[in-house]
């Protein structure tokens, strides 16, 4: 799309034209707000002022609203804005580009619903749980597990600690008099190479 400097369209694609429900061609001379639902007008109207007054562009601006066909749909919208100057330099008008991403925000949202049930499951558990990734880094663990580390000053044992190295770091003196690792030390190891799917030890 391109406005100019009174914010009325100049230009327009086609794919922008179908979002409004109009041919371009009715676009040409109108507003924001005659063709987009108030709350989308007012999240944009803003952006493309701020490029007339400083000149420079507004990118990657997260707004939401309704379209005119759909005006009661909230859908996303992600609007880069940029100005468009004439030989000597003045602006005389905004150009810019939007781009529907309501499937990328929905998305965003089911994972963080999903990554809070997550949590909530395993802080429901009265265990001790901590969980590793390949290398052996902790990449979550559950209220019982904190609760624990700091009852024995454990403070290395958080989340992004690798635990492997963790323990390792415990099981040198024991090798280095002549004995053997550890079995739940083996154990570990043992499931995170898939040597094993399951370890349990008292």
């Amino acid at each position: 799309f391109m406005f100019d400097t009174n914010l009325r369209f100049v230009r327009v694609n086609q794919v922008m034209a179908t979002l409004n429900g109009l041919p371009a061609e009715q676009h040409i001379g109108r507003t924001l707000r005659d063709l987009l639902a108030k709350n989308l007008a007012d999240a944009t109207e803003p952006m493309l002022r701020q490029v007339l007054e400083t000149g420079l562009p507004v990118l990657n601006c997260e707004v939401h609203g309704g379209t005119t066909p759909r005006p009661d749909e909230q859908r996303h919208w992600l609007v880069n804005c940029h100005p468009v100057l004439a030989e000597d330099g003045t602006i005389r008008g905004v150009h810019g580009a939007v781009q529907d991403i309501t499937a990328r925000k929905q998305a965003e949202e089911a994972l963080r619903e999903s990554q809070g049930f997550f949590r909530s499951s395993l802080n429901a558990l009265s265990g001790h749980i901590a969980v590793l990734d390949e290398s052996g880094t902790i990449l979550e663990v559950n209220e019982a597990w904190c609760r624990f580390a700091l009852d024995n000053q454990a403070t290395s044992a958080g989340v992004g600690v690798n635990y492997v190295q963790h323990c390792q770091q415990h099981c040198q003196q024991t090798l280095l008099q002549g004995g053997e690792e550890p079995a739940y030390f083996t154990g570990i190891k043992d499931v995170i190479a898939g040597r094993r799917t399951r370890f349990e030890i008292e």
